[in-house]
């Protein structure tokens, strides 16, 4: 690889910029670069050290759910010590899974978990991830399926307490046609062209079809996610400011007037209990969003209802009193 290259290099500019966006990075943070060994997290880590302005570890977790894992695992290695960039790792077992959580869930959970374990460990402030702009339109497809609604529209986050993706304003076709100008190497993990996978097949029946007869797919659903992002924040800002002054609110509890809640369209409804409860943000399923305003709408004096992520309901004269029941809320 070569430096004057890269540097020079269109994505290298838009890549800076991007960086530029992050208003609490500073020259001379410690950032953990996540490292698959696939070319999105090869091409992110090449890109970093080029920068040359922050301190730079590379984390890589082995799922050791393929025999190329370990050939992976050393290819990363090679990388990091290449780049003179501290190299740190775990390798996971597949058996330890709990059956009621998929494979793709448990990895997943897995990496997190390590990369922030890792984030103190090595007193780094920041983690990075290669998510890019097509992983996000897999990910609102697969929201839409699952009927999470305007939270899940949003997709993607490209900023979330210590996680930062300086990616995904990339598409697919941009990080592959770098690297081919860039000449580095990298694994291709082939079960990213199983099928049966739901990502997958969305990845690889739809939009890679999807995308060529629509060349600017990714750029239109970046421009949309900016629109909904757009859009809650304008929501939220009316629920704040003119409706949550009616709520009492305690510790730990708060009571929402009856004819508050029964006034209010179906949308409000729920993001007003999502702000209030819902601290992390994350999407709620179709079937958590019906049950609750099953509640609002059909409840009683007397009647209770558990929320996923600890928090009680319970049905008052004038109002819904919303308790939490556990100190660990797990969203």
């Amino acid at each position: 690889m070569k430096s004057k290259i890269i540097q020079k290099d269109i994505l290298f500019n838009k890549f800076s910029n991007q960086l530029k966006k992050f208003k609490t990075l500073r020259k001379g943070d410690k950032i953990v670069v996540a490292v698959s060994g696939g070319l999105d997290s090869v091409a992110l880590l090449i890109l970093l050290n080029e920068i040359q302005q922050y301190n730079l570890i590379v984390a890589h977790v082995n799922h050791n759910l393929r025999t190329e894992s370990i050939h992976e695992q050393a290819f990363v290695e090679n990388l990091s010590h290449s780049l003179d960039i501290p190299f740190y790792y775990k390798i996971l077992n597949p058996n330890s899974r709990n059956n009621k959580y998929s494979i793709e869930e448990w990895a997943r959970y897995e990496r997190y978990y390590y990369f922030d374990e890792l984030l103190k460990q090595t007193n780094s402030k920041w983690i990075m991830t290669a998510h890019h702009g097509n992983d996000n339109v897999e990910t609102i497809l697969m929201n839409i399926a699952r009927h999470s609604g305007i939270l899940g529209m949003r997709g993607i986050a490209k900023e979330r307490n210590s996680l930062l993706r300086p990616m995904l304003e990339f598409t697919k076709n941009e990080i592959t046609e770098f690297s081919e100008r860039a000449g580095f190497h990298f694994f291709e993990d082939l079960s990213n062209y199983d099928n049966i996978y739901l990502r997958n097949f969305l990845r690889n029946i739809v939009i890679k079809p999807w995308e060529k007869q629509v060349p600017h797919l990714i750029s239109g659903f970046t421009k949309s996610i900016d629109y909904f992002k757009q859009w809650q924040v304008g929501l939220d800002f009316l629920i704040k400011n003119y409706l949550m002054e009616d709520i009492k609110k305690f510790e730990d509890k708060f009571e929402l007037p009856i004819d508050l809640i029964h006034s209010l369209p179906n949308i409000i409804r729920i993001r007003l209990f999502q702000l209030l409860i819902n601290k992390k943000n994350i999407p709620w399923s179709k079937h958590h969003i019906k049950m609750l305003i099953q509640f609002i709408e059909k409840s009683k004096v007397g009647d209770f209802h558990k929320l996923h992520n600890g928090w009680r309901l319970l049905r008052d004269r004038n109002c819904i009193k919303v308790e939490l029941r556990k100190k660990i809320i797990k969203n």
